[in-house]
Parts: C-alpha cells; sequence; structure tokens
C-alpha cells in the first residue's frame, strides 16, 4: 500500500475511504499481506484484464485464501452485493461499468460501502484521521456569547454564532490532548472552516498557545482585508500574511494546508495563495490551550458565524470540503456523477440526433432556393453574376457590389448602302442605311427643309429614317421673335428661324455622365467636364482622368497624391502642416501648442512628430504625469506636487505617517461622561465607567448616562448596606442606626472586609473590599520585591526590558511601551513586538463609511456618502421616467449628460462627473 502513491494519495484525501478501511482491521491487514492484490492495485489495466477472465478470477481467489476468507467472513459485505438492486441494473445496463465498478472496489473499499450499502462503521477511528474541534469541545446553546445559526453554503453541519465579549471557548484538557496526538509525528496538517464573519471586524479563528508562544494561530482581520498565520519554526515565531478579505458578511470556505516549507490557502474550493518558506513545526508541548473563536479570554473575539472547523493531517485534507478538486482520483460522488452524466449525455445524445435529422430535412429544402446577395442600381435590383451597360462601361453584378470597366466597342463591317453612326442610348456604332435625297446623301437622322412659295405649307422638314426621307411635323413656331429680323437665321435643320444665342441644348441632347451639352452658332455638341477624357469621338461619354497614376498632379514632397472623381487632392504626411492645396511643410507641434503633452512634461520636436517627456519628479508616459513622492503617500494622502503630500483629516508629516492624537488638542472635547480614545485618523468619545449610551449614539459623547446600580443591582454592597447611585458609581452606606460589618459580594461570593484577592482570569489585577465596596486595580510593580510577578511587570525583568524596533520606523520602543500602528495596537514585550487588532466601537447608525487610511467605520448621514450595504437586487431604484435600476448600475440624465447617478440600497444619488467634457 506504500509503495502505490496514488492509491495512497487517493485514500488520504478520501474520508470515507480511510474511514472505511481503517474499520475493518482483518481486510486491511489482508490487502497489506497479499502482494497479488497489492500488484492488482497498482495496474487498472491488469485488474481489468483478471476481472474479464473468470477463470483466472477463480484462480487468483484460490491462491489468495485470506482475501477468499475475508470476503466470505464478512457476511454485511456479501449482503450489500446481494440487496442493491441499483447496482444490478447499473452492472446490467453499462457495459464499461462491471469493470470499473470492480476496480473501484478494491482500490476504493469505501466507494463500494456507499454505492452497495450502509457505510461501515467510523467512530473508532475517525478521531485518528481527522477531529471537527467544535463537536469535540461540545458547543452548544448553553454556552455565554454562542448561538445556534442557519448552516452556511447549504452544507450539513452544526453552525454558531459568536458574539459578545465575556465567552471563553476553550478546548478541555481530554480535547487538547486528542489534537496533540493528531498531529504528532505529522509535517503536513490542513486546518478548513465554513465561517461568515461580521464586515469590519477582527479576531481569530483559533488558536494553539501556551504562555508566552503561539504555536498554530489562524486570525481574520477585516480591518486590513487580510488572514494571518501564526506558527513556530525552528523554536522561532513567524507570521504569514496573506491579502484577502474574509470580514465582508458572505459565508466563505476556508482551507489552510501547512507543510514543510509552504503553507496554501483555498478560499471557496479556489486556490488563492501559496506561500513557500520556513517548515511548520507541528509538534506541540503538553503545556498548551486550545481557543475557538479568540485567542484566550479577552483578545481576538471572532464575531460572526462559525461551522465545522476541522483540523486534518494530510495536504489534501482541503478535498473534505472541496471534493471537486480531486482531479487525481474519482471519489465516490465523482462515481456516482460520472454514472449520471453518462446517462444524461446518451439521452442528450438521442435527441440531438432528432433535432440532426430535422435540420438535415429543412436544408434539403433550402437548397433549392437561390441564396444570393444583390445589387441595387438605382433602384433596381439585379441579381449576382447579372451584367448590363452603363453609358459606355461594361458593369456586373459580383457579391453585391457593381463592377463596371470600359466597354470595348468592336468594327462594325457596314454593308453598301449602310453607314457606321451613333445611335441614341447606345455606346458603340451600328450600321445604319442612308438616305439620298434631291442629290445629297443623308444619314440616320439627318433633316432636311424644303421651301415652297406658292404653298400653303411654305416650309417643309424630312428626316432620314430607316434609308427612306421621311417628312416628319415639326413643332409650332414662336409668334414673336426676341431679335430683329435682319437678325434672325434660317437652318437647313428646321423651319423655324433662330435668333443668335439660340439654346440647342433645350432641344435636345445625347450627353451622358461626366459630359455637358454645349451649344454652338447653328447646333449642340457634347464636351467632357474638366478631369474627364471623351470615350469616343463625339464626346457623349467620358470617364475619369487618374491623375495620381498618370503624374499629371501638381503635389509636392511631403504629400500624398489621393485621386477622385474629376480631379485630386494632396494630403499632408503624418507630422506635416499644410502650405497650400499642393504643398506641405514639417509641422512643429511644440511651438504651435498643438501637441498632446501633460502639463508637466517636456515637449521635443522630431522629424513628423515630437516626443513628451515627464519633468523630473514626476512620473509617466508624458502624455500623463504624475508627481512622484519617494516612497509615497501612506493612510490615505495624496502625492499633489513632488515630494509633497496632502494629507487627510487625522494625519501629518511629510508622507502622512503620523497620526494626529485629537485628544490632546484643545479643539476636540468630550462631554464630561465620556473620555476621548485616539484611533489612526479620528478620534471616538466612549462612555466612561459607570455610563452608558442611551441609543443615539452622538459623536461627542453627550449621550452617555448614568448607570444605576442599585436599580440594576450591578453593585458590590453586602446585605447590611444600602446601595446609593452616585453620578458614574454607587456608595454603600450603612443604614442610620445600624453597625455594618462592611463585607462585600463579589462575583456571587461573600467577601469579608479587607479582603484582597485576584480576578479569576487575569492574575495581574487585584480586588479588595473596602466597607462593602468592591476596589480592583492591576498589581503594583516594585521590582526590588524579588518576588514580583514578572509577567506582569515586565519592566522589572531584564530580559523582557529588551527595546522594540517596529519595521519601518527608526524610533526604538521600550519594554511595555505601548503604541498605534497602522490598525493595530502594538505592545513592546521583551524585544518582540506583539501587535493586536484595534478594537473599532460598535456602531448602531443606518449609515456607515470607512475612508481611506482609516481603521475603522464611522458614521454619515447621507446615505449617498456611505457603503453600499447590500447588493439586495430587491431594492432597485427607478428614475423620473420609471426605468428601474439594479443596486450598483450607473446612469446618465438625457437632459444633464455631465450627471452621473448611481443606485445605492435603493436610494438615487448623482452627482456632477468631473470627468465630463460635453459640450452644451
Amino acid at each position: 500500500m506504500d509503495s502505490t502513491p496514488q492509491v495512497q494519495r487517493t485514500m488520504d484525501s478520501t474520508p470515507q475511504v480511510q474511514r472505511t478501511m481503517d474499520s475493518t482491521p482483518h481486510v486491511q491487514r489482508t490487502i497489506d499481506s497479499t502482494p497479488h492484490v497489492q500488484r492488482n492495485m497498482d495496474s487498472t489495466t491488469h485488474v481489468q484484464q483478471t476481472m474479464d477472465s473468470t477463470p483466472q478470477v477463480q484462480r487468483t481467489r484460490d491462491s489468495t485464501p485470506h482475501v477468499q476468507r475475508t470476503m466470505d467472513s464478512t457476511p454485511k459485505v456479501q449482503r450489500s452485493l446481494a440487496s442493491t438492486p441499483h447496482v444490478q441494473r447499473t452492472l446490467a445496463s453499462t457495459p464499461q461499468v462491471p469493470s470499473l465498478l470492480l476496480v473501484l472496489m478494491f482500490a476504493l473499499p469505501s466507494c463500494t460501502s456507499a454505492v452497495l450499502g450502509p457505510a461501515w462503521p467510523t467512530a473508532a477511528v475517525q478521531q485518528f484521521l481527522r477531529m471537527n474541534v467544535m463537536e469535540a469541545m461540545g458547543i452548544s446553546n448553553g454556552s455565554e456569547g454562542v448561538s445556534s445559526a442557519s448552516c452556511l453554503l447549504g452544507a450539513d453541519g452544526k453552525a454558531f454564532l459568536l458574539e459578545g465579549s465575556r465567552r471563553k471557548l476553550r478546548a478541555s484538557e481530554d480535547v487538547s490532548r486528542q489534537v496533540a496526538v493528531l498531529l504528532h509525528n505529522k509535517s503536513q496538517v490542513t486546518v478548513i472552516v465554513t465561517l461568515k464573519q461580521e464586515p469590519f471586524t477582527s479576531g481569530v479563528l483559533f488558536s494553539i498557545r501556551g504562555v508566552k508562544k503561539r504555536y498554530l494561530e489562524v486570525e481574520s482581520s477585516g480591518t486590513k482585508a487580510e488572514v494571518r498565520v501564526q506558527f513556530q519554526s525552528a523554536n522561532r515565531s513567524l507570521s504569514q500574511t496573506f491579502s484577502y478579505q474574509m470580514a465582508d458578511g458572505t459565508a466563505h470556505r476556508l482551507a489552510l494546508t501547512l507543510g514543510p516549507r509552504q503553507i496554501v490557502m483555498h478560499v471557496d474550493c479556489n486556490r488563492i495563495y501559496e506561500y513557500r518558506g520556513k517548515s511548520v513545526d507541528l509538534e506541540i508541548p503538553p503545556d498548551f490551550s486550545l481557543w475557538l473563536g479568540q485567542r484566550h479570554q479577552h483578545h481576538g473575539l471572532f464575531k460572526g458565524v462559525l461551522q465545522d472547523l476541522w483540523i486534518i493531517p494530510s495536504p489534501q485534507g482541503y478535498l473534505f470540503q472541496c471534493p471537486d478538486l480531486n482531479l487525481s482520483c474519482p471519489s465516490c460522488s465523482d462515481f456516482h456523477r460520472m454514472v449520471q452524466n453518462i446517462m444524461d449525455l446518451q439521452g442528450l445524445l438521442a435527441r440531438m440526433a432528432d433535432k440532426l435529422r430535422g435540420a438535415e430535412r429543412r436544408l434539403s429544402a433550402t437548397e433549392k432556393c437561390r441564396c444570393e446577395r444583390m445589387c441595387d442600381v438605382d433602384g433596381e435590383l439585379r441579381y449576382d453574376g447579372d451584367s448590363w451597360e452603363r453609358g459606355c462601361k461594361s458593369c456586373t453584378c459580383k457579391n453585391g457590389t457593381v463592377v463596371c470597366e470600359r466597354l470595348l466597342c468592336p468594327q462594325p463591317l457596314c454593308m453598301g448602302g449602310s453607314v457606321a453612326v451613333y445611335v441614341p442610348q447606345r455606346c458603340c456604332k451600328e450600321c445604319r442605311p442612308t438616305c439620298i435625297f434631291q442629290g445629297q446623301t443623308f444619314l440616320e437622322g439627318g433633316r432636311l427643309t424644303l421651301t415652297k412659295q406658292d404653298s400653303a405649307l411654305p416650309c417643309m422638314l424630312y428626316e432620314c429614317q430607316a434609308g427612306i426621307m421621311v417628312r416628319v411635323p415639326e413643332h409650332p413656331c414662336p409668334e414673336k421673335m426676341t431679335c430683329p429680323v435682319h437678325q434672325q437665321r434660317t437652318l437647313r435643320s428646321q423651319c423655324c428661324k433662330i435668333c443668335p444665342g439660340h439654346d440647342f441644348c433645350a432641344q435636345d441632347h445625347s450627353c451622358g455622365t461626366n459630359a455637358q451639352c454645349q451649344n454652338l452658332a447653328e447646333r449642340a455638341v457634347c464636351v467632357c467636364l474638366p478631369g474627364f477624357v471623351p470615350m469616343r469621338e463625339d464626346h457623349a461619354y467620358c470617364e475619369d482622368i487618374d491623375e495620381c497614376a498618370r503624374g499629371s498632379h501638381y503635389c509636392h514632397e511631403n504629400t500624398i497624391c489621393v485621386n477622385t472623381q474629376g480631379t485630386f487632392h494632396c494630403d499632408c504626411l503624418p507630422g506635416f502642416t499644410r502650405v497650400d492645396d499642393y504643398s506641405c511643410t514639417e509641422h512643429d507641434e511644440c511651438q504651435s501648442g498643438t501637441h498632446k503633452c501633460n502639463p508637466n512634461a517636456i515637449c521635443t520636436n522630431t522629424v513628423g512628430g515630437h516626443k513628451c517627456t515627464c519633468l523630473p519628479g514626476y512620473v509617466g508616459d508624458g502624455h500623463s504625469c504624475e508627481a512622484s513622492c519617494g516612497n509615497g503617500c501612506i493612510n490615505g494622502g495624496t502625492c499633489v506636487s513632488p515630494d509633497v503630500c496632502v494629507c487627510p483629516s487625522g494625519f501629518s508629516g511629510r508622507h502622512c505617517q503620523s497620526d494626529i492624537d485629537e485628544c490632546i488638542q484643545a479643539s476636540i472635547q468630550c462631554h464630561a461622561n465620556a473620555r476621548c480614545i485616539n484611533l489612526p485618523g479620528w478620534f471616538h468619545c466612549e462612555c466612561r465607567v459607570g455610563f452608558r449610551d442611551n441609543g443615539s449614539f452622538s459623536h461627542r459623547g453627550q449621550s452617555c448616562i448614568d448607570i444605576d446600580e442599585c436599580a440594576t443591582e450591578h453593585h458590590g454592597c453586602s446585605n447590611e448596606t444600602e446601595c446609593v447611585n452616585l453620578p458614574g458609581g454607587f456608595d454603600c452606606r450603612c443604614p442610620r442606626g445600624r453597625r455594618c460589618g462592611g463585607e462585600c459580594s463579589f462575583a456571587g461570593k461573600r467577601r469579608r472586609n479587607r479582603h484582597v484577592w485576584t480576578l479569576p482570569g487575569d492574575h495581574c489585577s487585584v480586588c479588595s473590599c473596602q466597607n462593602g465596596k468592591v476596589f480592583c486595580r492591576r498589581t503594583v510593580c516594585e521590582c526590588e520585591n524579588p518576588n514580583v510577578e514578572r509577567s506582569c511587570c515586565p519592566e522589572c525583568d531584564g530580559h523582557l526590558a529588551k527595546q522594540c524596533h517596529q519595521p519601518g520606523t527608526a524610533r526604538p520602543h521600550r519594554s511595555g511601551e505601548i503604541w498605534l500602528s497602522g490598525c493595530q495596537r502594538c505592545h513592546c514585550l521583551g524585544g518582540r513586538v506583539e501587535c493586536q487588532p484595534l478594537a473599532c466601537p460598535v456602531l448602531r447608525c443606518p449609515f456607515r463609511v470607512l475612508a481611506e487610511g482609516e481603521c475603522c467605520p464611522r458614521c454619515v448621514a447621507e446615505p449617498c456618502h456611505a457603503q453600499p450595504a447590500s447588493t439586495n437586487q430587491a431594492r432597485m431604484c427607478h428614475d423620473g421616467q420609471g426605468v428601474g435600476h439594479l443596486p450598483g448600475a450607473f446612469w446618465r440624465l438625457d437632459n444633464e449628460p455631465c450627471t452621473l447617478c448611481h443606485c445605492q440600497d435603493g436610494i438615487i444619488c448623482c452627482n456632477t462627473d468631473p470627468a465630463c467634457t460635453h459640450a452644451p
């Protein structure tokens, strides 16, 4: 078994396989002691061949008496094989499934138990494979600060809501001992948990710690959006941080695998981070304690829902949470899914075959149709491949595009009595018969007038048609001429007289496209437009002259000639500017101010263009230059010019690295019933001891009111004395006429007068009973006293008195000093810095925001200034036109294009877009 890595990994990563194998010791011993079975398990092909051959199976069973006796002596397996009709049907209906199922029966015994019958007993060995810490600790509703919650992400198990600050979830010695045995001699371990952490909170998921060391601890910080892992390596305390926001009010699956020189983090079944460095020591000494949802009783309290925290000593422990990630060997659920998927695919294949046959029938019908792209020619549709003549060009419709070429006219061979002439609406000459009339020869269409003085019709008009002179009617002549009689002229081709400047083109002409009609003294002729050349001698049809191709243009250097219909134009090359219609010169964009360099950049003119370079102290590509401030501005500061940071409210310094302590400023004054607490970037007025907030949560603490300890019975007065409420406290007074002994009541116990004791769970604090009143304080450190408690007074220990050096700061901190670093409160202990997340005040306001550079959210009055509380799509926004918008959607107003609106928690928020350049 150990020599089969794939089988071993499969069994390690399949919890059900582990439970089944370990819960059947005689099967385990049999398989381990049977080399032939071992070889069969190593080779799937060999097992397949063995199963397909019945005699060989018989010989194998006969030669393996241990396996034979084991299978025969396990009636539960026999009954499961015989009483599972689903398996019988599957084996009968799937030809290739039986061999695969038998292979899985040998390689994955737990799969056979899941398929063939109820699961085998696992409780006796489960603790050696993995441990459910929450179940082992016996967490229930009875624990303080713990209440049942709905299961997360639809998983089975138990979930608990952890809240408040008075809970104590510490494992018993027996559970701690089981954890130590589980991790003993293990090199790798996986911790998995399902959680839902409240937004902007920080807390420890679990902690294995001693008096001064944290052996293994996982913490989620919502204020810094990270997951921190504390561990031991070579007797040194190390910490590794993974940037991920778990505290977002959403359920997550978290799996951390710690092993030799690596830590791997899976979130929601996705491999997020992998750290490679120091090895993690999993050997834990006996004097440790295990805490769940907190570091210890007073620190690192997790707020939210925890569900099923498991410790699995295996590198593939994350597969217990995400079995679909197991790509090496199928699990039982994978096997079921494969069988179901095959059946689904068979049904899908049948349906697709029916659709394919229908598509083939429709396709055969469409083959009879003529599908082609047509051409639109002057409103008339032409089919693909159609040809026609347009003027003196032959055009063809090709794939929806009209392609025209010059028509080549053949030389007509005319017989005797006919001549080649141009016919109206035709490009090429055609043979037409001539007419001989009164000794003259006329071509087709030629006209002649005859005048007879003694006739009723003094003028008759004849025209040559098909070789015969035919008399044709003429339009009536104008009654009044526009010129004197001596200027009137008579033409041979018409009876009516004309005046000088007569418009023959208005009567009729045959000039085609790109040609124009021109009047002469006695007739009209066609002349090509400028930029065109005639395609025949009468100039009725003309075509464009490509001046660029002929070289007949006037474009000078630094230009490019572009041909157009009838003419051309000269375009400037890139980087050059126009001098006139035909010339261009180099353009100095830098001098003319037409460059696009950033105002904080230098423009350098180049041939055909320019170059932009950011000024010293700025970084960028020259088109976009941003000020550089060395190591940058921290805590939300903005770099506005080289090495100049504009700090947000609450911070100061060259790089905004210093927090302003508003509590020491005279302008910041909290109410008398509250005390000022400095926080990074701002401050908070917290009610003093003996006072509470009335629910309005005013910013300066005006809402802090006195707690009546006497009415709420939160006092330590004995039965002999009377409680008298005082502002911020109370007093125990002896009734007049009586003599009181001065005893005190504390934590349900009676304390005699002047009795001194230490607080449970905090040996560094002492309390005393003074005349019926209880007084508590921290232990006074007297370093000259040899019996002083060194853990409570680190300044009295020479070793603990070492200075601490916080990374990134030059100033050392003395032992015992406490300071703020980012969003953490740090404490110097014996040269070692221990930082805890800063506790944020509980906000009851409906609208809150976490500003950049700040650690804790603050209340705001305007809902549009707050951060979105949810993405519930039911909270849609409806604008003035009745259009619905989902939460988080952005849009612009139709009548105000520079106004940008978005939907936030059902409220429409609008503001002016500073980047808008719309011109009204």
